[in-house]
């Protein structure tokens, strides 16, 4: 595990670099799965920050505390930090015990293998990163992406969040919004994020098996849904070829390509 600890506009003092160190104390039962560390402290005016960044072998987390005194920033940074890792390994580790989607899919096709069968032909596998609505949709746009998943930064909990782009200028945000999502309609104007509309709105909890079903069966042409084996929240869109892509936030390197929704008929 590499730690680096910098200074930005500021001198890290020994008693700051002792004091981060016992706090990285707290990480112990994650140091196994730590590749990198990288803790920045900056003064602006009166405002202490601390910010921190950290590669794992599956993911990577940012957090940042502001406050007037150092010390305080870097006590409420690792305990924001602390809440952000526990919160992900419980779920990895519920993963791991439940039968793995390559292995119900293997089961339900039995090893059939036909062109006249639906596929998924893309998989978009990403790190969701703490950022604004804004910052989504930009990020999106830059991409040239019609969906981005993100994790809001107002959110403590590291919620994974949706941007869609629905074209001129018009765009959905999704939230978590207590067991129900929030879906906000958004334009942007002067640089700015507009809202025009939002509404609770339903998600359905479902299986990927069950989710390709719906998506290639129904009106819309995508579907967002939550996952009950991966316990994250993927996109599902149809593509012009008549296959489909995935946009998730889980590890998935295992899904197979070829997969039989219920009721398919072609």
């Amino acid at each position: 595990m590499n730690v680096t600890i910098q200074g930005r506009h500021m001198d890290v003092t020994p008693s700051l670099k002792e004091h981060i160190e016992k706090k990285m104390e707290k990480l112990h039962p994650f140091y196994e799965h730590i590749i990198d560390v990288n803790i920045t402290l900056e003064v602006e005016r009166v405002i202490h920050i601390a910010e921190v960044t950290i590669k794992t072998d599956t993911k990577t987390f940012f957090s940042e505390a502001k406050t007037e005194d150092m010390y305080e920033s870097i006590d409420r940074l690792f305990e924001k930090l602390e809440r952000q890792l526990k919160k992900y390994w419980e779920k990895i580790t519920d993963r791991t015990k439940i039968t793995s989607t390559a292995k119900i899919f293997q089961d339900t096709l039995g090893g059939t293998n036909s062109d006249n069968y639906p596929s998924i032909s893309e998989i978009i596998e990403v790190s969701p990163k703490p950022m604004t609505d804004y910052e989504a949709i930009l990020q999106m746009k830059l991409r040239s992406k019609d969906f981005y998943l993100y994790n809001n930064s107002k959110d403590d909990d590291f919620g994974e969040c949706v941007a869609i782009n629905n074209g001129d200028n018009d765009y959905l945000v999704i939230h978590p919004d207590g067991n129900d999502y929030l879906s906000l309609a958004v334009s942007i104007e002067d640089n700015k994020l507009i809202e025009r509309e939002s509404k609770k709105i339903n998600i359905n909890n479902l299986t990927l098996h069950k989710a390709i079903d719906v998506c290639f069966n129904g009106d819309d042409h995508y579907l967002i849904y939550y996952d009950v084996d991966y316990h994250n929240l993927n996109v599902l869109f149809k593509k012009k070829n008549r296959t489909l892509g995935i946009l998730t936030s889980a590890s998935i390197d295992n899904v197979p390509t070829n997969v039989v929704p219920e009721n398919y008929v072609m």
